[in-house]
């Protein structure tokens, strides 16, 4: 299918009603799915019953009286609604693109509590998602029983993907070492737990000659392994983030089942073409982009290294047997990993954040044998002796590396602080950097040194190319003026905090603040 059919045919799809403008209705629906809002009460997705204009779905921030709502609860409440906001500055994103193909038409704050509503059983989709979001939060009340406070948080966060409840301080530190990406669930959790599962049942069954002389037991385990990452992705909520990476897993294992080789970067591209079947919109979505970016870096150079260690077959000496030996190439191993990713997400994280992480191959080094063999090995083993209430020896021995991860993003966080901030560069630096990526990754030949052309230009483009002088919020209540000497003079009220905040960061220089006119 023709990448611009797919991509006709899911915007036809999923195409509904918006709002046009602010209004403030009663809305009635029921609860489609639930998180708790960062200022406090939760942040409902409902799938709309009657309102006029009625949109599909709304998202409406909940403040009181919040706790005791579920998924397939039938409310009604009064709610000031508005359409879903656009960029709040040139190139940055686009919170009504993301929303539409949710097909969430309003989005805004509910006065006062909930009350139940007389309208009938949920439609079929939130029946059938009810027990699985009754689970999850059952699985988050044990994980945050057995451990109270921060440590529980990101527990519940690595295993269910749900990170309410963290402090903000440790978020801030964790994002500033480069190891935010743990605190979602990713790639990198999808593989950990389907590499650990892969692993224990070749190994339980290898331990039978017969089974292992006899019997296809790779396939068996990689069979195991997706059928765990499967479960997994339910319970961690199934985000479309999530369902990515486990699309690039499924057809990674299902590579061993058919007698092909797992890591390829024709894997990779099938992966992508499977997502960008489904949903086309992702192409243009951040998770997308860092992960392919950061999966087809980490290839690519162990294909290179393997192409050369084909050419040079050097015997090892004497001294490179032994336990030496396998921790200098572990730790080489890390080294050119988070090397490789980070080089690969680095425009990214300039281009959508502002901000990159000088210290995030120390911080990445320093923590993965602590996730590798601590931390995702306990979550799993935690899920699966809950049901027998011994969940509390594994999330103990969890707590310890997680002790161990914050420890290390405080750490790098304050060492590094006051640095990796820089101006947004424009979207044609990020297009010629990721065109000299792709031509490196993908070309074997001495021809592929030529991307250094196309990232040298995206260089002073990134500098010299001339930024907004003015930028006005969509309510026109903020005003940001850059003056001679490059700095923003913000004009508006407390109203306009967030908008002014984003235009600071693509811009890190200092502001003044003018009062109102």
């Amino acid at each position: 299918m023709p990448p611009a059919s797919a991509a006709k045919i899911r915007t036809d799809l999923v195409a509904a009603p918006t709002l046009s403008r602010q209004i403030t209705t009663t809305l009635t629906g029921w609860v489609a799915s639930e998180e708790e809002s960062p200022r406090g009460g939760k942040r409902l997705v409902l799938r709309v019953s009657a309102m006029a204009p009625m949109p599909a779905y709304a998202r409406v921030t909940v403040r009181n009286k919040a706790a005791a709502l579920a998924v397939g609860d039938a409310i009604r409440l009064k709610a000031s609604l508005a359409p879903a906001p656009g960029p709040v500055m040139p190139g940055g994103y686009d919170f009504s693109y993301t929303l539409f193909y949710q097909r969430i038409g309003a989005v805004g704050i509910a006065f006062g509590g909930a009350t139940p509503a007389a309208i009938g059983p949920p439609p079929l989709s939130i029946r059938l998602a009810e027990p699985l979001a009754h689970l999850r939060d059952r699985l988050r009340g044990r994980v945050e029983d057995a451990l109270p406070g921060d440590y529980g948080h990101i527990a519940a966060a690595l295993i269910m993907g749900d990170q309410r409840g963290i402090d903000e301080d440790t978020q801030d530190a964790m994002r500033a070492s480069g190891l935010g990406h743990i605190l979602s669930i990713s790639g990198l959790h999808l593989a950990l737990v389907a590499g650990s599962v892969f692993w224990l049942l070749r190994a339980l069954l290898a331990l039978s000659p017969m089974l292992a002389l006899n019997y296809p037991i790779k396939k068996w385990a990689a069979s195991g392994a997706l059928v765990v990452a499967t479960i997994y992705l339910g319970i961690s909520g199934s985000e479309v983030a999530t369902v990515r990476s486990y699309v690039m897993l499924a057809i990674m294992l299902g590579a061993i089942l058919i007698d092909r080789r797992a890591l390829t970067l024709r894997n990779v591209a099938l992966a992508a073409i499977v997502i960008l079947i489904f949903s086309p919109e992702s192409l243009l979505s951040i998770g997308f982009q860092m992960s392919f970016a950061a999966t087809i870096a980490v290839i690519a150079t162990y294909e290179a290294f393997a192409r050369r260690a084909d050419r040079v077959r050097a015997l090892p000496t004497a001294r490179e047997h032994g336990i030496l030996r396998r921790v200098r190439e572990n730790l080489t191993t890390l080294f050119v990993t988070s090397l490789a990713a980070g080089l690969a997400t680095l425009p990214f994280a300039a281009f959508y954040f502002q901000r990159v992480a000088p210290l995030t191959i120390l911080a990445n080094m320093a923590t993965a044998p602590a996730i590798d063999f601590m931390v995702m090995p306990m979550a799993l083993l935690a899920v699966f002796v809950m049901p027998f209430g011994l969940e509390l020896f594994p999330l103990t021995a969890m707590k310890w590396g997680l002790m161990w991860m914050v420890a290390v993003a405080e750490k790098t966080a304050s060492w590094s602080a006051g640095l990796g901030s820089i101006a947004m560069p424009p979207p044609s630096a990020l297009l010629l950097m990721v065109a000299g990526f792709l031509w490196l990754a993908l070309w074997r030949e001495r021809w592929r040194l030529a991307e250094t052309l196309p990232i040298l230009l995206a260089l002073p483009l990134t500098f010299l190319l001339p930024r907004p002088a003015i930028l006005i919020n969509e309510a026109g209540d903020v005003v940001a003026v850059r003056g001679d000497d490059g700095r923003f003079s913000i004009m508006g009220g407390k109203a306009g905090r967030f908008e002014a905040g984003l235009w600071l960061r693509a811009t890190p220089m200092p502001a003044r603040r003018t009062p109102p006119i």
